[in-house]
């Protein structure tokens, strides 16, 4: 993971441009968590209902090292970066968790937190568990940290309950616990972004989570039966939420990167479904799927010379496209969108800006193509695709079976942060 950088930046609405009367669509509050792990940057909530300028409703932290979400629960959890004095020494890690309820992204947010000494442990893995007659908690893999004979890897669970009015204590779970795993998948933003959300890793018949050190923990998700085991087969648990699971598997070779499997919960029933282009970062909305067009950014040269077609393929490394854009939006003073989507080059993925859509359920699918590297959908429900494109959000309205053009909704510095969203029931007011 590359080295976290510190960026203390209070986010300012931006005046949205003013769509003609006929335009103008009552709309949802569409409130949205602007934040950008791992990179240290605050994390803000803002809302907007597609008339006026978004709206600071939450200053929910101001540093963002981890998001973990559930859109099922209606829950947003924000781990912070600090100091802490734990047994007389000072201690710097993850040790604060600030819980977003979706339902009231105005209301204070629920603390909670996880001391330990980083100088002899750190966390390996952090997962959001739905546990049967204890609710939505958050565990984490508390191991202690490497030394010159190695490291001991956690041999359990720390837990603690999300739920509002649950104890702020505690809890040690054994690692069967995580038959009851949650998942909503990656987000977008460039490069730095993929570990923003730590994606559970599944093997196995059943499937199993697999910790840290590689031990297998079974679930209560089964394997798809026509996928055949292979020696270091590795599944991304895209999904687990009420409705379906989804898992992916980029390093398979026997998986085209298009595939995305997909286990239907009602129906009790796995089923393959393939995009028009190659995938990565799906994650997922109740029943909807969504996934980025995402391809390496090495592309083969022709060969200049007969003497070179005995040698290593050339290649050259592809820009995403939009990067002039990006170049344009200021995040800070010093600072663009281009920055941190383009990873400074480090970025080896090329993003065409095309977007892919399903139904887990009814298995229809749509697609959006933006033409910008740095797009992504927020969210998706029976009515319409939210999604981000540069510092800018659009609407999309399912009609008659069909997904209508985008209608911008919101604009700004703050947009351009935004990877997750959510509908909330009433007008957010400021705290």
């Amino acid at each position: 993971m590359r080295s976290h950088f510190l960026f203390l930046l209070a986010f300012a609405a931006s005046p949205l441009l003013n769509f003609p009367a006929a335009a103008q669509t009552p709309a949802p509050n569409l409130c949205f968590l602007s934040a950008l792990p791992p990179m240290s940057w605050p994390a803000r909530t803002y809302c907007t209902n597609g008339t006026g300028a978004s709206r600071l409703v939450g200053a929910v932290s101001d540093d963002t090292a981890i998001v973990v979400a559930d859109y099922d629960r209606r829950v947003l959890v924000v781990g912070s970066n600090s100091k802490r004095t734990v047994d007389g020494a000072e201690s710097y890690g993850v040790h604060g968790y600030s819980v977003i309820d979706m339902s009231s992204p105005a209301s204070p947010v629920r603390q909670v937190d996880i001391d330990y000494n980083a100088n002899d442990k750190f966390i390996s893995q952090t997962y959001l568990l739905d546990v049967p007659g204890q609710g939505l908690m958050l565990a984490v893999e508390l191991g202690d940290s490497p030394t010159k004979e190695g490291r001991r890897p956690a041999d359990a669970l720390t837990a603690a309950r999300l739920g509002t009015g649950d104890p702020a204590t505690l809890e040690t779970l054994p690692f069967s616990m995580l038959t009851y795993v949650r998942a909503s998948g990656f987000v977008g933003g460039g490069s730095g972004d993929s570990y923003s959300l730590p994606i559970p890793h599944l093997r196995g018949d059943p499937l199993s989570v697999l910790s840290s050190d590689g031990r297998p923990h079974q679930t209560s998700i089964p394997r798809p039966p026509y996928i055949k085991g292979e020696q270091y087969e590795v599944f991304d648990l895209d999904a687990n939420n009420d409705a379906i699971a989804a898992i992916t598997n980029q390093w398979s070779k026997a998986t085209a990167r298009n595939a995305v499997d997909i286990f239907d919960k009602k129906s009790g029933a796995w089923y393959r479904a393939t995009a028009p282009f190659s995938i990565y970062r799906a994650r997922a909305f109740g029943p909807w799927i969504a996934a980025i067009e995402t391809e390496p950014r090495a592309e083969p040269l022709p060969q200049l010379s007969p003497s070179q077609l005995d040698g290593p393929a050339l290649t050259r490394l592809r820009v995403s496209p939009g990067k002039q854009e990006r170049q344009a939006i200021h995040l800070t003073n010093k600072l663009t969108l281009a920055d941190v989507f383009d990873g400074e080059g480090y970025s080896t993925e090329y993003y065409s800006g095309d977007l892919f859509i399903l139904n887990g359920r009814t298995r229809q699918q749509f697609t959006i193509h933006t033409g910008q590297g740095d797009s992504e959908v927020v969210l998706v429900t029976d009515d319409a695709v939210y999604y981000r494109v540069n510092d800018a959000l659009f609407r999309a309205s399912f009609v008659n079976g069909k997904l209508a053009d985008g209608v911008q909704i919101a604009k700004g510095t703050e947009v351009a942060m935004c990877h997750w969203a959510f509908l909330s029931p009433a007008p957010a007011q400021p705290r």
